[in-house]
């Protein structure tokens, strides 16, 4: 709410306390029940209740003549809030699309809150301490409109552009509707009133029409017309009467943007368009068979900020008993709810999935006998996969700690759930599917080592370099782990109630779940960080530490449903991080950055060199990968105090740090051999920094070659310059740097021959 509108709002009250007459203090006095509408309307959006009470001062007779017609107008602003807090009822209902933005300041604030961006009441800040802390008041004065929404009702062919209606609600910002109401009649014509409210012609294009709360705009008087009708009710239907609008707007919630593309509208237009490129082309006219473009529907999605986290939705609708073969074609089963339940709880990553419906039962054993193990054919392989398993699960666990097989690889703990509806014939065929791929691999012909756990049979495969697979089945559920803790977690998940489905981190996502899901991804970029840590060097850990920290409790989701005539995908993130201290880290540490390039500026050009050395020993003990620093006190010793063996010793000691990173090496030794102010005194340290590159990046890199022959030129090895620049140069291809090389390697060449 802005100033002017808090001032007006504590207006009635000022006057009271300073003696107005005695009918405004009589609790049903008229003028009482004004105030208390103003108030119900201003202070707590509460229309509806300030409505009714407007009523009742307009029809009191005793009240004085001008009450009456400013609580009229109070009342017409009232309805109008009422009937547009729903854009999509002012819209017509033959739109071909509509677009609606809702409420961006409420949806920014929320967002900022998850960040940790958002000031708060009770936020103090210690003495010199600096902090990203945006005002939500700030947010709501710049963002503070209602919302906008925009129909597109036709296209205009020979102009090549689209028609329909703008619907605009300036919210608390009465400063745009002032500058309108400024602006409207000096750069616009005013016109015959459209609804009785006051309307303008913008240079012949469009029509602008400013009610009590709204902004209309349109190229078309009716359209503008058919708003102002809807808003006050003499017309019903709308886009949100549209059935197949109906079901988005139920589930509209907190979004941002929602937008809705009415296919059935478009195809008039459509359909001669697509009949003339099926004549023209066979392609053309078979893509239209596929796709029977008379079943779409709509298509429809939405955007926004709710309590969970970020959301985004998108939903295609075709027509019930559609015979679009791609549509179906790449339909696949709902998952069985059933395989969650041995996914365990915790895990970092899972994908679920499903081949066949749970009700396309076949039995290995038609005659119900179980004296004898299944046998195994090769159709076996084609029904397990087209018949016999109906969900499946691959999931990833953080470690939990247990001793690794030593030598073996750092394979994470990955499981595999299938629920098929044959167990005893899946059994059969996996464990000869393993044993097979154990004998290709080299591994040992051994009976399968076997284990117990918890009451369940779990196999072992061994396989070549320590890599081991874990095998079982439980009830109706295949399980394959690539460690024992894999497999452990799957079969405790369904035995002991530890699944996924009490997992607190993806209980929002696995509520979007429905009967029609057919595919989900669910992870947990926590989990997922306790995973990578162990492929990663100290220095990479190091750099991404203050990223993994602050993804400690967020997660992912997309799911897909597909049911018979609709396809959506919905994506969700939660646990949005919370940045504010990383941020505030990273002003502060710009800022003390700042200081210390002005100061060792300083020091330099005064030739001050033990006071810029100092200075950068300060930064590099806050910061002490930064490579910038790292190049400044090399060249302070170098070229400024002119202490070699200073320079060299520091040298040797950042090599320590930096001799696993490629680039960083290459870019030291290529300013050591081309910045003037080294000249050639430091050439050997160039060489042994750009051979430790290449030997990193096995000389398959052209630009860390191109480097290394230079430092062999200025090294004195004229002819083993020639040879790596040349090879340089086949790397290189038909990159940026040929020309260059070419001329390089020439005065190499006639240096062999001096």
């Amino acid at each position: 709410m802005s100033a002017i509108a808090r001032f007006t709002l504590i207006l009635p009250g000022l006057l009271i306390l300073l003696g107005g007459t005695t009918e405004v203090v009589r609790g049903d006095s008229a003028r009482n029940r004004f105030y208390k509408a103003y108030y119900l309307e201003q202070a707590d959006a509460d229309w509806g209740a300030a409505a009714k009470l407007y009523e009742k001062v307009v029809d009191d007779s005793s009240a004085d003549r001008d009450l009456r017609s400013r609580a009229e107008a109070r009342l017409a602003a009232c309805r109008e809030e009422i009937a547009s807090s729903d854009f999509a009822k002012l819209m017509p209902p033959e739109a071909w699309a509509y677009v609606e933005i809702k409420r961006p300041g409420d949806q920014l604030v929320k967002l900022l809150d998850k960040l940790g961006l958002l000031a708060k009441a009770d936020q103090v800040l210690a003495e010199g301490e600096r902090r990203v802390a945006i005002s939500p008041t700030l947010v709501k004065e710049a963002l503070g409109i209602r919302g906008a929404a925009v129909a597109i009702t036709g296209f205009d062919m020979r102009n090549q552009i689209p028609h329909g209606v703008l619907v605009f609600h300036p919210g608390d910002l009465e400063i745009i509707r002032a500058l309108l109401e400024t602006g409207l009649p000096i750069g616009g014509e005013v016109v015959e009133p459209i609804g009785g409210f006051p309307t303008y012609n913008i240079e012949g294009q469009a029509f602008v029409t400013l009610t009590s709360k709204l902004v209309i705009a349109s190229a078309h008087r009716s359209q503008i017309k058919g708003v102002i009708d809807r808003l006050n009710g003499t017309k019903t239907r709308s886009m949100a009467t549209n059935p197949a609008l109906a079901e988005v707007i139920k589930e509209r919630d907190d979004a941002l943007l929602l937008f809705f593309v009415n296919a059935k509208a478009m195809m008039p237009m459509i359909k001669p368009m697509i009949a003339a490129g099926a004549m023209a082309s066979r392609e053309m006219a078979m893509a239209q068979t596929l796709l029977d473009i008379d079943s779409f529907n709509s298509l429809a999605g939405r955007l926004g900020v709710s309590d969970d986290g970020l959301f985004l939705d998108l939903g295609l609708r075709l027509d019930e008993g559609h015979r679009n073969l791609v549509f179906n074609f790449f339909r696949t089963p709902a998952i069985n709810p059933e395989t969650l339940k041995s996914v365990p709880s915790g895990v970092a990553a899972v994908l679920v999935g499903a081949l066949n419906d749970a009700a396309s039962r076949y039995s290995s054993n038609p005659a119900g006998s179980t004296d004898r193990p299944p046998v195994v054919t090769a159709l076996d392989f084609g029904r397990e996969i087209f018949a016999n398993i109906t969900s499946f699960a691959v999931f990833a666990l953080p470690p939990d700690g247990s001793p690794r097989t030593e030598g073996g690889p750092p394979i994470p703990d990955v499981g595999a759930v299938m629920t098929v509806n044959d167990p005893a014939k899946s059994e059969a065929l996996w464990i000869q599917m393993l044993g097979m791929a154990a004998f290709a691999s080299g591994a040992p012909v051994n009976e399968a080592p076997s284990d117990t756990i918890d009451g369940t049979l779990v196999r072992s495969y061994q396989f070549p370099d320590g890599v081991t697979i874990y095998f079982a089945t439980s009830d109706n559920d295949v399980l394959i782990g690539s460690s024992k803790a894999a497999i452990v977690g799957s079969i405790q998940a369904k035995k002991k109630g530890r699944s996924i489905l009490t997992d607190d981190a993806f209980e929002a996502s696995l509520e979007r779940l429905t009967p029609d899901s057919t595919k989900a991804l669910l992870i947990h970029a926590g989990r997922c960080t306790a995973i990578a840590k162990h492929f990663m060097s100290e220095r990479e850990l190091a750099e991404a530490a203050p990223a993994f920290a602050m993804l400690s409790d967020t997660s992912a989701s997309i799911i897909e449903d597909h049911s018979g005539e609709l396809f959506r995908t919905s994506a969700m993130v939660t646990g949005i991080p919370d940045v504010g201290d990383f941020v505030a880290k990273m002003i502060t540490s710009e800022v003390r950055k700042d200081q210390g390039r002005k100061h060792l500026a300083h020091a330099k050009k005064a030739g001050k060199w033990d006071e810029a050395l100092e200075a950068i020993n300060s930064q590099l003990r806050e910061q002490p990968g930064n490579l910038e620093l790292v190049k400044a006190k090399f060249d302070v010793l170098a070229t400024g105090k002119k202490d070699r063996d200073a320079a060299l010793a520091f040298a040797d000691s950042v090599y320590d740090k930096v001799k696993d990173n490629a680039t960083v090496l290459n870019n030291l030794a290529w300013s050591l051999l081309t910045e003037k102010k080294f000249g050639d005194t430091y050439s050997e340290l160039a060489m042994k920094l750009s051979k430790q590159c290449n030997e990193l990046t096995d000389y398959g890199n052209w630009m860390f070659v191109d480097t290394l022959a230079l430092a062999k030129f200025k090294t004195g090895n004229a002819e083993e310059a020639v040879k790596f620049q040349k090879k340089a140069i086949e790397l290189c291809g038909d990159c940026w740097g040929l020309s260059d090389m070419k001329k390089t390697v020439a005065r190499f060449e006639s240096a062999c021959e001096e």
